[in-house]
């Protein structure tokens, strides 16, 4: 029985390194595949860049979905491949049913390709024991693999949607920082905003969980400014920056305003450790003067601005989420 020693070898591997970032990608909770994050990766910047030098935004819109195909077909053909090379291994592993010749490499491409999927068609056969039980482990490796990607972009879909609807929630409060304040002053007071804090503390801290699982959400962009999660986070964030400056008899208590700043900045921090790149410099401090137009008392003006500097490098974890999701600081208050 003559064996192709490197053939096999490199078909194994390929296999191995197929299966563990499928199974990483698809089961492992806080990160994703080495190659699928990597591919992931370099489409988005790839089509960031595109969209920067033309203004195409379309490119951006079909990344995310572009990249679960992707992957799912890195997976498919690494699996191919990979027991194609295995089978290919020995000259007389997979023979015609009918006329016992050995198969040739184009068949047995055909061969691998079937059993991965399906359990063959009859028309080639595995020759001896060896082989028989070869092409049953392909067959179980093949469907859960399947059966894994399929999952996975369900999942992801399902996670998407629920992102978008974070981002509908902050839109529905203002849509900017400024406004996210004056639409619940009462008076002389802010009223209400507090009863949303519980909420947008959960939700935020969900989209976190989701996003450490599925590294992938980062790639998917809405067009639609009201549903791009990027510029709502930041905008709420800057609003409980200005609260900062707020008279604390006129604004929401501090206790039910904390959990959600740090909801922001656990998502932040867990985005920028992998995906998103920080800026340097935090973005410009956001004015007070349209809080005091809208008859919000000011009187903490020396603790926001204190504030602000304490809060530099989270600020430019937000500037930098903000460009890396397509968008740019200006889009975070738009008045609509």
């Amino acid at each position: 029985m003559e064996i192709s020693t490197v053939s096999g070898i490199v078909g194994v591997v390929i296999v191995l390194i197929t299966l563990f970032d499928a199974l990483l990608t698809t089961l492992a909770p806080r990160q994703a595949g080495p190659i699928s994050k990597r591919l992931a990766h370099g489409w988005w910047h790839a089509s960031l860049a595109i969209y920067r030098r033309t203004g195409f935004t379309r490119i951006l819109s079909i990344a995310g979905p572009a990249i679960l195909v992707v992957v799912t077909l890195f997976w498919v053909i690494g699996l191919w491949s990979g027991w194609t090379l295995i089978f290919e291994s020995n000259p007389d592993s997979i023979i015609q049913g009918d006329t016992k010749v050995a198969a040739t490499l184009p068949q047995k491409i055909y061969y691998a390709g079937f059993v991965l999927f399906t359990l063959g068609t009859g028309d080639f056969v595995p020759e001896g024991d060896l082989w028989r039980i070869m092409t049953n482990v392909a067959t179980f490796t093949g469907l859960s693999v399947i059966t894994l990607a399929l999952t996975f972009c369900l999942t992801v879909i399902g996670a998407v949607a629920f992102k978008r609807q974070l981002a509908g929630v902050i839109s529905n409060l203002g849509s900017t920082s400024h406004s996210i304040l004056s639409n619940f002053r009462d008076g002389n007071r802010i009223e209400g905003l507090d009863q949303y804090m519980t909420l947008l503390t959960s939700e935020i801290e969900m989209h976190n969980q989701q996003h450490q699982a599925y590294p992938i959400l980062h790639y998917f962009y809405s067009r639609g400014h009201r549903n791009a999660l990027a510029p709502s986070l930041a905008r709420l964030g800057e609003a409980l920056f200005l609260l900062r400056a707020v008279d604390p008899e006129a604004a929401p208590a501090r206790g039910a305003v904390i959990p959600v700043e740090r909801a922001i900045a656990g998502l932040l921090q867990r985005i920028s450790g992998d995906d998103v790149k920080a800026e340097s410099t935090a973005p410009p401090a956001p004015s007070l003067e349209p809080l005091r137009q809208a008859g919000i008392p000011i009187t903490q003006e020396n603790e926001f601005e204190d504030h602000l500097k304490e809060k530099e490098k989270l600020r430019g974890a937000m500037l930098g989420l903000v460009r890396d999701s397509g968008w740019e600081w200006d889009d975070i208050n738009r008045d609509e």
